[in-house]
């Protein structure tokens, strides 16, 4: 402050000066002093040696500034710029606040930091001031206003405005206007929305002042703004806007104009541009058709290709925008399960509409219930305006059913959707249930009578497309070889199938004019097509046309197993009363062959008397189950009749059989084991080393017993103890005898013997052995356990409880012994 010694108190600068008192004094103070305001104060003191001294104090009143920092330009501004005159209107703003301004240079440049437009000017030391200079600035160019600002100390700053004086007298050069707000360079010719529009531009430029703002409008026409009035300026890196809140109308076209501006700073230049118009759509596409597989005019229903998938479409339009593309989604679902099975056919079904050249109508194409899930097999987006799709990259499964969605999108990106009827893939051929040849639609018949004629039917399913078609041909197998009899060449008979159940197809054939031979058999070869396009081949076993009977070459009683026949004194043949009677034949038929035999049992030759004609099977071997009376009750003998059957029916002539003599049948006896003789199931016996028997009530009136074997096992029927051997039986005749075998048992082995009687029939023939088992016995050589368990009471009443067999036991009571005991036997029991 003035006067004051804040900042230094006072001190005498001659304090160390050897001067006269008089000389000019200069003080200085060496220190460091902040910038800022400062006043100096001068005292001079006399020299008086009593009484004090005097004093002359001087305040200087002119401050002293300390000034280090450069002045401050807080703003420098361009307000406007005439192109006539050149006349520059800006305003600066400019401080030093310690030593104050002294003088203010205008300047203007072509960058921030030259002076190549305006060398420095002075203008005003003010330090806010908006003026007027003259600045020359060529066309094309944009020049910089500088200021320079010098304080008193004369520190200098510079500083310039960031708006640049632009002169451009040309217009920006037109970009592109589009239409809507779709990606990139995106132009819109259409949209689905009425209140809504939108607009981008692009590529406007200014190569000399660049562009400074945009305005947009849009009409009903170019250039016209009844839509959207012109917006204010928008900034110059804008490229897009929309307006919303709009009332456009259906199938109008609705123009956007912008007017691009460029920098100049005086009279900014502008071009307009105009879109090319957007229409607005506000209805959906019309629908058309689609269709599986690439023709137009049907479906395709099944398919064989799994890894194909074929589709095509047509009639899609839209009056306003027109179709701009198609969307193609495949979608799939596996319907193996809605598929009708093979146990829904009756296997009993005749075809006589077939028979009768009834067309009949084929089951409609498969569909897969409404609740089936599909699920997104392979989208494949937009295919532009094509109009097919050939995929061929899948691997799909049987019984896949396949749709196909196609999506048609017009110009305004409205859609509708069609979605295919579908197809089923069906990888596998028909199959065959049975193929019969004959007139019996329920009978695979391998001969026949006509020699004119060939009948088959057949049927054959596909769960999953079903039967299309038949081509049938006819092979005749004579002499070894094979060849096609039936149509000539190549050609096929086309057979239609007929419907039945739900999966199965039936059809029938019959030719009632071809000549066949006699012994050639005829197969019918059927190749059966899928409605997918699938084919196989089934052949039929076979037919012979056979019109000739068979010849039946003899017939015997079957006595001993072969074709000789021993014929008693009366020139008959004894059979035993079995029940039946025993016969062997033989026939032949080089056509059809032998499909069996009828045979009758009399008491006269060729007589019925006791059974008439019954069918018996094709086997040389049979017995005629018939009831027979013993010759010696009756003295009748009996004859058999027979006649042989062929593959066709047809009958040979009858032959009857030598004179049967009944006798009564081999009888078996009655076996015991063991020395008792009872021999009952379950028995036992102690001996180790031998096994007796006895046997009785064996005859044999048709032949008569010769001698007796017998054998011993361990099981029912085998010989592991003793072979058959006649060795150790006594015959006592009448039938009945014993046996006995020394050899070597084991405790608790079970026993089981066989007698056998071997009589004068044949060997090998029913008749020839007679055969009775024992039952069996266990060996079993040791004797039983007993334990005493119980014995006397003690003398409170007790029993004593298991007693010590070596000690004595004493009892009070001497009238009751009590005594209970256990015996055990572990093999025969007890």
């Amino acid at each position: 402050a003035l006067c004051g010694d804040v900042v230094l108190t006072p001190r005498d600068p001659r304090a160390d000066a050897t001067s006269l008192l008089s000389d000019p004094v200069q003080g200085r103070v060496l220190r460091h002093f902040d910038d800022g305001i400062y006043y100096i104060t001068v005292q001079a003191l006399n020299q008086v040696i009593f009484g004090g001294s005097g004093g002359l104090t001087h305040c200087h009143s002119t401050p002293y500034v300390i000034d280090t920092s450069r002045p401050v330009i807080y703003s420098v501004k361009l307000v406007a710029y005439n192109e006539t005159s050149n006349i520059t209107t800006f305003y600066y703003h400019a401080e030093d606040k310690q030593s104050g301004l002294k003088q203010v240079y205008v300047g203007a440049g072509l960058t921030y930091s030259d002076t190549l437009v305006l060398s420095w000017k002075k203008i005003f030391t003010n330090k806010t001031a908006t003026l007027q200079y003259k600045i020359d600035v060529k066309d094309g160019t944009r020049a910089f206003v500088r200021i320079r600002a010098i304080d008193n100390v004369d520190l200098m700053s510079t500083s310039f405005g960031h708006v640049p004086i632009v002169v451009d007298r040309t217009p920006p050069i037109a970009g592109e206007v589009l239409d809507g707000n779709g990606p990139g360079n995106t132009d819109w010719n259409y949209q689905p929305l009425s209140s809504t529009l939108c607009v981008k531009w692009r590529n406007f430029f200014d190569p000399d002042s660049g562009i400074s703002a945009y305005r947009w409008a849009a009409g009903t026409s170019p250039g016209l703004s009844n839509t959207v009035p012109f917006t204010s300026n928008l900034p110059p890196d804008q490229i897009s806007m929309c307006q919303s809140g709009l009332q456009m109308k259906q199938n109008t076209t609705y123009y956007s104009t912008i007017i691009a501006f460029n920098g100049d700073t005086d009279h900014p230049r502008n071009t307009t541009t105009y879109s090319n118009g957007v229409l607005v759509d506000l209805t959906n596409p019309i629908p058309g058709i689609v269709r599986d597989g690439l023709n137009i005019t049907s479906n395709e229903h099944y398919t064989y290709e799994p890894t194909t998938v074929q589709a095509v479409w047509a009639n899609f339009s839209d009056p306003e925008s027109h179709m701009a593309q198609y969307n193609v989604t495949i979608y799939t679902a596996q319907v193996s399960k809605y598929l009708p099975t093979q146990g829904n056919i009756d296997m009993n079904q005749k075809c006589p509409a077939i028979l009768n050249n009834t067309v009949i109508p084929i089951k409609p194409p498969f569909l897969p219930p409404d609740n089936v899930r599909f699920s997104i097999t392979e989208d494949l987006g937009s295919v532009g305006l094509t109009t097919q799709i050939d995929v061929k990259h899948f691997h799909f499964s049987d019984s896949t059913f396949i749709r196909t969605k196609v999506i048609g999108q017009d110009g305004a990106t409205r859609t509708t959707e069609v979605t295919s009827q579908g197809f089923l893939v069906d990888l596998t051929p028909p199959l065959l249930i049975h193929l019969f040849d004959g007139d019996n639609p329920q009978l695979d018949e391998l001969y026949q009578l006509s020699t004119t004629s060939l009948h088959a039917s057949w049927i054959m399913v596909d769960p999953e497309s079903g039967i299309q078609e038949y081509l049938l041909s006819v092979y005749v197998r004579s002499g070894g070889s094979k060849n096609k009899f039936f149509p000539s060449g190549n050609n096929k008979i086309s057979v239609q199938p007929q419907m039945i159940g739900e999966s199965g197809l039936i059809a029938c054939w019959s030719h009632d004019n071809i000549p066949l031979a006699v012994g050639s058999q005829y197969l019918v070869r059927v190749e059966a097509i899928n409605r997918a396009g699938i084919s196989t081949t089934y052949e039929s076993t076979g037919i012979i046309p056979d019109n000739t009977p068979p010849v039946i070459d003899f017939l015997h009683i079957d006595t001993y197993g072969d074709l000789s026949q021993e014929l008693n004194e009366d020139g008959a043949v004894e059979i035993g009363n079995s029940g039946g009677i025993p016969v062997q034949w033989s026939a032949n038929d080089p056509d059809s062959g032998i499909s069996g035999y009828e045979a009758a049992v009399g008491t006269t030759e060729y007589g019925t008397e006791v059974s008439d004609y019954t069918l018996y099977s094709a086997d040389e071997n049979v017995f005629l189950d018939v009831t027979l009376d013993l010759f010696a009750n009756t003295e009748k003998y009996y004859y058999v009749t027979a006649k042989a059957k062929n593959g066709v029916g047809l009958l040979s002539k009858a032959i009857v059989s030598t004179k049967i003599k009944v006798l009564r049948a081999n009888v078996a006896g009655v076996v015991t084991v063991g020395h008792s003789g009872v021999g009952l199931s379950g028995e036992y016996q102690a001996e180790r080393d031998t096994v007796t028997l006895r046997f009785d009530g064996f005859s044999s009136e048709l032949c008569g017993i010769q001698y007796y074997e017998w054998s011993i096992g361990t099981t029912f029927g085998d010989d592991q103890i003793q072979e058959v051997s006649a060795a150790g039986v006594v015959d006592n005749g009448e039938g009945s005898g014993v046996a006995q075998s020394i050899l070597t048992l084991y405790l608790n082995e079970s026993v089981y013997t066989e007698v056998k009687a071997v009589t004068a029939c044949t060997p090998g023939t029913g008749e020839s052995i007679i055969i009775s088992y024992g039952h069996s016995i266990k060996i079993d050589w040791t004797a039983p356990e007993l334990k005493i368990t119980e014995l006397g009471r003690k003398k409170g009443g007790d029993i004593y409880l298991d007693p010590p067999p070596d000690e004595n036991i004493y009892q009070f009571d001497p009238t009751t012994l009590v005594v209970e005991w256990l015996a055990t036997d572990l093999q025969s029991g007890g």
